[in-house]
């Protein structure tokens, strides 16, 4: 599992800065800078009022990962923007047998400030990736509902795949079935628990519309 998420961006140190500061006070984030070294280095910590609720009711331990940290680096040709990978966060939070799907939700929202802030192309689905066995009813509803939809898709059977078993568990911390692994064409992957229509259904347009 990567420490970081990150992406390339072409623009100036002080437009990402606008860019970033805009995106988060129209999310109606708390957020404030945390450290600058003028021409180097930008650091903004950033604070989701609602997670942190979740995160209380959990463990307040875990709050130990507030206020997240969106740093921007400037280096001669282009500037990285990024921040600790918050598919670590969702993994420890499994462990708490907490709703996993709200955190992937939570997730997916700090990569897209990512994403959006460095102006790169939006990344694109290079594959879907679907665990089931040969028992389970969900699965079987998910396959047929992405076979409708003419989704290409590698599917895997776990009851009879040890192998692919393992890669799911350590992948997600999840060994229920349907575990949908959506891959990106950066390497990255986000997964969806469950046979969840209305995520699919988001998915598929993203593919048709690509």
């Amino acid at each position: 599992m990567k420490y970081l998420y990150f992406r390339k961006s072409n623009f100036s140190l002080d437009e990402i800065e606008k860019r970033l500061q805009d995106k988060l006070k129209s999310e109606n984030f708390i957020f404030k800078e945390v450290y600058r070294q003028e021409n180097k280095f930008l650091v903004y910590g950033i604070v989701f009022p609602e997670m942190i609720e979740e995160f209380v009711k959990l463990d307040l331990q875990l709050l130990a990962f507030y206020p997240l940290n969106i740093f921007v680096i400037n280096q001669e040709n282009e500037r990285i923007i990024g921040v600790f990978n918050p598919e670590i966060i969702t993994t420890i939070l499994n462990e708490y047998n907490s709703n996993y799907q709200k955190f992937v939700d939570f997730e997916n929202k700090i990569k897209e400030i990512v994403d959006e802030i460095s102006g790169g192309e939006k990344r694109k689905i290079e594959s879907i990736k679907l665990y089931a066995t040969t028992t389970c009813p969900y699965c079987a509803q998910e396959k047929a509902f992405l076979d409708s939809n003419n989704i290409k898709y590698d599917y895997v059977l776990v009851d009879i795949n040890p192998i692919a078993a393992e890669e799911m568990i350590k992948k997600t911390g999840q060994q229920g079935v349907p575990v949908t692994e959506i891959i990106y064409n950066d390497g990255d992957s986000d997964f969806i628990i469950g046979f969840d229509r209305q995520r699919l259904t988001r998915i598929i347009k993203e593919l048709k519309e690509s």
